[in-house]
């Protein structure tokens, strides 16, 4: 299981807070997943992140947009399970335990909206990144919706506020 980590422009103006809430969050990712399954999808403005955390994998975030993350970072880890992090949001013990109880995708929202965190089983990941390249401007709420519509794939979405933790 690979963890990829989304940093893009929107988030450059709490850049501070971002890098603090990513030493939190690290700390988590490294109990839970190890160091060797990192990784960051990061535009220019982040380059702090290769200094402060050199054992993330980088990958280029060339348009700086969410989306487009997303869809580099599994393009590159299409051949494995994939949890989805905004950079943005902290990343709770009990989303993660969440995530080891089940094979299928999950989607964590807050007041049903995306909390920031999603988890893609590898059998999946390669229709997650069809419905990025059918629609770039899809967020990722939408290409969960696709998976359901026109691949009939289900997936779970929970609120974190139902979650002990």
């Amino acid at each position: 299981m690979k963890i990829l980590l989304i940093f893009y422009e929107d988030l450059v103006k709490n850049k501070e807070e971002i890098l603090s809430l990513m030493q939190k969050n690290f700390r988590m990712i490294r109990k839970f997943f190890g160091i060797d399954n990192i990784y960051a999808s990061i535009t220019s403005n982040f380059l702090e992140v290769f200094k402060a955390f050199p054992d993330i994998c980088l990958i280029n975030n060339l348009k700086g947009t969410i989306n487009y993350g997303i869809y580099k970072g599994l393009r590159k880890l299409k051949e494995d399970n994939v949890v989805i992090v905004d950079a943005g949001k902290e990343i709770k013990e009990s989303i993660v335990r969440k995530i080891f109880q089940s094979d299928k995708p999950y989607i964590f929202l807050k007041n049903r909206n995306w909390y920031g965190v999603a988890f893609i089983p590898r059998r999946e990941v390669y229709y997650v990144i069809k419905s990025f390249e059918q629609n770039p401007e899809k967020d990722i709420m939408e290409a969960f919706n696709f998976l359901r519509k026109i691949y009939g794939i289900d997936y779970e979405s929970i609120d974190i506020n139902t979650l002990n933790g």
